[in-house]
C-alpha cells in the first residue's frame, strides 16, 4: 500500500475529529481500555479472506478496508447494498453467494436502516436466521455496531448484542458526517476503518 494512503487511513479520526486512534482509549478503575472493546482473535493476516457486507455503510467502508487489506496480503471481497435491513439480508440470496467465496472472517454492517422502523422488534426473527446463518459458515463473524445516529435506537443494537456474535462498537468513535447527517465524510469512513483495522488486523 502507498505509504501516504496508510497514514490517512489511521489518522482519518484525528482529521476528522481530534481524536488520535492511538490513544483512543476510555479510563476506567483497571487502566485504559480501547474505545471498541478488546480485539477478537485470531487477527487478520496474509492469506486471511475478509468479507464485508451490509447496508450503504459497508459501502463506504469498503475503499480504506480494501486498501488496508491489500497492504497485508488479505484477499477482501465486499457486498454493500444501499438501504437494505437485516430481513433483507436473512431472505435472500445474496449472503449465500458471498459466503460461498469461503471468508475467514466476516464483518457485517447492518442495522441502521432497522432503526427507523416504527417497531424494530419485528427484525429480532431474521436477525436470529442471519446470525445462525454466520455462525454456521466457519468463518470469525463480527457485527459493526451501527454508529450514532440523528435518531434514537429503539433496540437495534441490544438485539445485536443478544446474538452472541462478537460485536465492534462503531457508536463509540466520533466520527464527523456528510450533510445528510447520517454517512460519515470520507475521511471518518477512513478513520473508522482504521480503528476497525487495529481491533481486528
Amino acid at each position: 500500500m502507498d505509504p501516504r494512503k496508510r497514514v490517512w487511513i489511521y489518522s482519518g479520526l484525528a482529521l476528522a475529529a481530534g481524536v488520535g486512534l492511538v490513544v483512543a482509549a476510555t479510563p476506567s478503575a483497571s487502566g485504559p481500555q480501547p474505545v471498541a472493546g478488546a480485539p477478537p482473535k485470531p487477527r487478520l493476516g496474509p492469506g486471511s479472506r475478509l468479507l464485508l457486507v451490509g447496508d450503504s455503510l459497508a459501502q463506504g467502508l469498503a475503499p480504506p478496508l480494501g486498501e488496508l487489506a491489500k497492504g497485508l496480503g488479505v484477499a477482501f471481497r465486499a457486498d454493500g447494498r444501499q438501504g437494505t435491513r437485516i430481513a433483507q439480508w436473512a431472505s435472500q440470496p445474496w449472503l449465500s453467494a458471498d459466503l460461498a467465496w469461503a471468508p475467514t472472517m466476516v464483518l457485517i454492517s447492518l442495522g441502521t436502516n432497522d432503526m427507523k422502523l416504527p417497531q424494530p422488534a419485528v427484525e429480532q426473527p431474521p436477525l436470529g436466521q442471519l446470525a445462525a446463518r454466520l455462525k454456521s459458515s466457519g468463518a470469525r463473524v463480527v457485527w459493526l455496531n451501527p454508529p450514532t445516529m440523528p435518531f434514537p435506537d429503539k433496540g437495534v443494537r441490544q438485539m445485536i448484542a443478544q446474538t452472541g456474535l462478537e460485536v465492534f462498537h462503531s457508536e463509540a468513535l466520533p466520527l464527523p458526517r456528510g450533510p445528510d447527517g447520517i454517512h460519515p465524510t470520507v475521511s471518518s469512513y477512513a478513520g473508522w476503518a482504521g480503528a476497525l483495522w487495529r481491533w481486528v488486523g
